[in-house]
Protein backbone atom coordinates (compact mmCIF):
# COMPACT_ATOMS: atom_id res chain seq x y z
CA UNK A 1 0.00 0.00 0.00
CA UNK A 2 2.51 2.15 1.12
CA UNK A 3 4.59 1.87 -2.22
CA UNK A 4 1.70 2.42 -4.30
CA UNK A 5 0.63 5.75 -2.49
CA UNK A 6 4.63 7.19 -2.44
CA UNK A 7 4.41 8.24 -6.22
CA UNK A 8 1.47 9.55 -6.13
CA UNK A 9 2.09 12.04 -2.98
CA UNK A 10 4.95 12.89 -4.98
CA UNK A 11 3.21 13.83 -8.08
CA UNK A 12 0.99 16.06 -5.80
CA UNK A 13 4.03 18.02 -4.28
CA UNK A 14 5.94 18.29 -7.49
CA UNK A 15 2.60 19.16 -9.60
CA UNK A 16 1.66 22.20 -6.91
CA UNK A 17 5.53 23.25 -6.99
CA UNK A 18 5.89 23.80 -10.44
CA UNK A 19 2.70 24.05 -11.59
CA UNK A 20 2.50 27.22 -14.04
CA UNK A 21 6.49 27.78 -13.82
CA UNK A 22 8.08 25.37 -16.91
CA UNK A 23 11.37 24.93 -15.56
CA UNK A 24 12.00 27.12 -12.62
CA UNK A 25 10.83 26.71 -8.75
CA UNK A 26 7.92 28.66 -7.94
CA UNK A 27 9.97 29.25 -4.86
CA UNK A 28 12.96 31.15 -6.43
CA UNK A 29 10.76 33.74 -8.45
CA UNK A 30 10.82 35.90 -5.82
CA UNK A 31 14.43 35.85 -5.12
CA UNK A 32 15.62 36.08 -8.99
CA UNK A 33 12.69 39.42 -9.30
CA UNK A 34 14.80 40.96 -6.32
CA UNK A 35 17.94 40.34 -7.96
CA UNK A 36 16.67 40.67 -11.49
CA UNK A 37 15.52 45.05 -9.94
CA UNK A 38 19.10 45.13 -8.66
CA UNK A 39 21.19 44.50 -11.73
CA UNK A 40 18.76 46.90 -13.73
CA UNK A 41 17.09 43.76 -15.93
CA UNK A 42 13.77 44.94 -17.09
CA UNK A 43 12.93 42.44 -19.69
CA UNK A 44 13.91 39.46 -16.65
CA UNK A 45 11.71 41.93 -14.07
CA UNK A 46 8.86 41.43 -16.34
CA UNK A 47 8.78 38.03 -17.50
CA UNK A 48 9.14 37.13 -13.28
CA UNK A 49 6.27 39.47 -12.75
CA UNK A 50 4.05 37.73 -15.43
CA UNK A 51 5.19 34.29 -13.84
CA UNK A 52 3.75 35.53 -10.38
CA UNK A 53 6.58 36.74 -8.79
CA UNK A 54 5.59 38.56 -5.77
CA UNK A 55 5.75 42.37 -6.63
CA UNK A 56 6.53 43.15 -2.76
CA UNK A 57 9.06 40.67 -2.21
CA UNK A 58 10.82 40.85 0.48
CA UNK A 59 15.43 40.17 0.86
CA UNK A 60 16.59 39.54 4.60
CA UNK A 61 16.54 43.28 5.30
CA UNK A 62 13.15 43.95 4.44
CA UNK A 63 13.78 45.52 1.35
CA UNK A 64 11.58 45.28 -1.84
CA UNK A 65 12.13 45.12 -5.64
CA UNK A 66 10.77 48.81 -5.90
CA UNK A 67 13.41 50.00 -3.21
CA UNK A 68 16.24 48.40 -5.20
CA UNK A 69 15.48 50.22 -8.41
CA UNK A 70 15.01 53.62 -6.66
CA UNK A 71 18.35 52.98 -4.82
CA UNK A 72 20.05 51.87 -8.27
CA UNK A 73 18.26 54.26 -10.01
CA UNK A 74 16.06 52.39 -12.79
CA UNK A 75 13.65 54.31 -13.66
CA UNK A 76 11.88 51.81 -16.08
CA UNK A 77 11.70 49.45 -13.34
CA UNK A 78 10.15 51.86 -11.38
CA UNK A 79 7.85 52.48 -13.25
CA UNK A 80 6.59 48.43 -14.00
CA UNK A 81 6.70 47.64 -10.91
CA UNK A 82 4.30 50.15 -9.88
CA UNK A 83 2.02 49.31 -12.63
CA UNK A 84 1.80 45.78 -10.93
CA UNK A 85 0.91 47.74 -8.30
CA UNK A 86 3.95 47.92 -6.01
CA UNK A 87 3.90 49.19 -2.44
CA UNK A 88 5.55 52.88 -3.12
CA UNK A 89 5.14 53.22 0.68
CA UNK A 90 6.62 49.73 1.92
CA UNK A 91 9.82 50.31 4.46
CA UNK A 92 12.69 48.44 5.29
CA UNK A 93 14.05 47.22 8.07
CA UNK A 94 15.82 50.66 8.93
CA UNK A 95 11.87 52.58 7.91
CA UNK A 96 13.97 53.58 4.83
CA UNK A 97 11.03 53.98 1.67
CA UNK A 98 11.82 54.03 -1.78
CA UNK A 99 11.38 57.67 -1.69
CA UNK A 100 13.93 58.34 0.67
CA UNK A 101 16.35 56.15 -1.54
CA UNK A 102 15.85 58.21 -4.74
CA UNK A 103 15.81 61.20 -3.10
CA UNK A 104 19.18 60.07 -1.60
CA UNK A 105 20.42 59.22 -4.77
CA UNK A 106 19.31 62.38 -6.14
CA UNK A 107 17.49 60.72 -8.58
CA UNK A 108 15.02 63.60 -9.95
CA UNK A 109 13.20 61.40 -12.51
CA UNK A 110 12.20 58.62 -10.27
CA UNK A 111 11.33 60.63 -7.51
CA UNK A 112 8.87 62.62 -9.78
CA UNK A 113 7.33 59.04 -10.47
CA UNK A 114 6.99 58.50 -6.90
CA UNK A 115 5.17 61.58 -5.89
CA UNK A 116 2.84 61.20 -8.70
CA UNK A 117 2.03 57.73 -7.29
CA UNK A 118 1.62 59.11 -3.74
CA UNK A 119 4.70 58.32 -1.98
CA UNK A 120 4.79 59.21 1.42
CA UNK A 121 6.21 62.60 2.36
CA UNK A 122 5.95 63.00 5.91
CA UNK A 123 7.12 59.58 7.30
CA UNK A 124 10.43 59.01 8.30
CA UNK A 125 13.01 56.82 8.99
CA UNK A 126 14.24 55.11 12.20
CA UNK A 127 15.99 58.07 12.90
CA UNK A 128 12.60 60.14 11.83
CA UNK A 129 14.64 61.83 8.89
CA UNK A 130 12.40 62.71 6.43
CA UNK A 131 12.85 63.10 2.66
CA UNK A 132 13.14 66.42 2.87
CA UNK A 133 15.62 66.45 5.08
CA UNK A 134 17.40 64.01 2.62
CA UNK A 135 16.90 66.46 0.17
CA UNK A 136 18.28 69.31 1.81
CA UNK A 137 21.34 67.74 2.53
CA UNK A 138 22.22 67.35 -1.08
CA UNK A 139 22.96 69.06 -4.21
CA UNK A 140 19.85 68.99 -5.91
CA UNK A 141 17.30 71.78 -5.37
CA UNK A 142 15.00 70.74 -7.76
CA UNK A 143 14.62 67.66 -5.41
CA UNK A 144 13.71 69.92 -2.08
CA UNK A 145 11.08 72.18 -4.38
CA UNK A 146 9.63 68.83 -5.76
CA UNK A 147 9.02 67.75 -2.59
CA UNK A 148 7.60 71.22 -1.01
CA UNK A 149 5.57 71.49 -3.88
CA UNK A 150 3.70 68.31 -3.03
CA UNK A 151 3.25 69.59 0.68
CA UNK A 152 6.53 68.30 2.38
CA UNK A 153 6.45 69.33 6.27
CA UNK A 154 9.23 72.11 6.34
CA UNK A 155 9.39 72.03 10.00
CA UNK A 156 9.79 68.45 11.26
CA UNK A 157 12.41 67.25 12.90
CA UNK A 158 14.11 64.07 13.63
CA UNK A 159 15.67 62.21 16.91
CA UNK A 160 18.06 65.03 17.33
CA UNK A 161 15.52 67.63 16.84
CA UNK A 162 17.52 68.42 13.26
CA UNK A 163 15.13 70.39 10.72
CA UNK A 164 15.73 70.22 6.88
CA UNK A 165 16.60 74.38 7.23
CA UNK A 166 19.52 72.49 9.76
CA UNK A 167 20.60 69.97 7.27
CA UNK A 168 20.92 72.50 4.58
CA UNK A 169 22.75 75.06 6.52
CA UNK A 170 25.36 72.09 7.91
CA UNK A 171 26.03 71.18 4.50
CA UNK A 172 26.29 74.53 2.95
CA UNK A 173 22.97 74.49 0.43
CA UNK A 174 22.50 78.54 0.75
CA UNK A 175 19.78 78.10 -2.22
CA UNK A 176 18.28 75.23 -0.26
CA UNK A 177 18.25 77.43 2.38
CA UNK A 178 16.77 80.28 1.11
CA UNK A 179 13.88 78.10 -0.91
CA UNK A 180 13.10 76.76 2.58
CA UNK A 181 13.47 80.08 4.15
CA UNK A 182 10.75 81.88 1.62
CA UNK A 183 8.90 78.16 2.40
CA UNK A 184 8.29 79.54 5.83
CA UNK A 185 10.63 77.42 7.89
CA UNK A 186 11.51 77.83 11.22
CA UNK A 187 15.00 79.75 11.37
CA UNK A 188 14.48 79.49 15.16
CA UNK A 189 14.20 75.58 15.54
CA UNK A 190 16.47 74.20 17.93
CA UNK A 191 18.05 70.63 18.20
CA UNK A 192 17.91 68.83 21.08
CA UNK A 193 21.11 69.94 22.25
CA UNK A 194 20.29 73.73 21.37
CA UNK A 195 21.57 74.41 18.57
CA UNK A 196 20.76 76.60 15.46
CA UNK A 197 20.65 76.66 11.92
CA UNK A 198 22.69 79.65 12.06
CA UNK A 199 24.89 78.26 14.79
CA UNK A 200 25.48 75.09 12.56
CA UNK A 201 26.43 77.19 9.23
CA UNK A 202 28.68 79.08 11.35
CA UNK A 203 30.35 75.87 12.76
CA UNK A 204 31.04 75.07 9.21
CA UNK A 205 32.35 78.52 8.09
CA UNK A 206 29.72 79.38 5.49
CA UNK A 207 29.66 82.87 6.12
CA UNK A 208 26.55 83.67 3.59
CA UNK A 209 24.16 81.26 4.61
CA UNK A 210 25.10 82.78 8.12
CA UNK A 211 24.44 86.40 6.40
CA UNK A 212 21.45 84.64 4.50
CA UNK A 213 20.04 83.60 7.79
CA UNK A 214 20.26 86.67 9.48
CA UNK A 215 18.18 88.63 7.50
CA UNK A 216 15.25 86.08 7.97
CA UNK A 217 15.69 86.86 11.36
CA UNK A 218 18.19 84.06 13.21
CA UNK A 219 20.01 86.11 16.11
CA UNK A 220 23.37 86.08 16.60
CA UNK A 221 23.91 83.90 19.86
CA UNK A 222 27.17 82.26 21.65
CA UNK A 223 27.40 79.07 20.08
CA UNK A 224 27.85 76.08 22.35
CA UNK A 225 30.27 73.42 22.23
CA UNK A 226 28.88 71.18 19.07
CA UNK A 227 31.35 68.31 19.28
CA UNK A 228 28.54 65.78 20.24
CA UNK A 229 26.81 67.20 16.60
CA UNK A 230 26.01 64.62 13.37
CA UNK A 231 29.28 65.10 11.51
CA UNK A 232 26.32 65.13 8.61
CA UNK A 233 28.01 65.23 5.18
CA UNK A 234 24.10 63.50 4.23
CA UNK A 235 21.59 62.92 6.60
CA UNK A 236 22.17 58.99 7.69
CA UNK A 237 19.92 56.89 6.88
Amino acid sequence: MKSKLFPILLSIVISTVFCGCPGKHRLFLDSDLLDAAWNGDLVTVKSLLDQGANVNARDQYKATPLMYAAFKGYVGIVNVLIEHHADVNAKDGAQVNALMQAVQHENFAIVNVLLAHNADLQGGDFRHNTPLMYAASGKRLDIVQALLNKGAEVNAKNHRGLTALMAAAWNGRIHHVRTLLLRGTDVHAQTTDGQTALMLARERGYTETVELLKTFGASEVPAPDLGLFLNLTTVNP
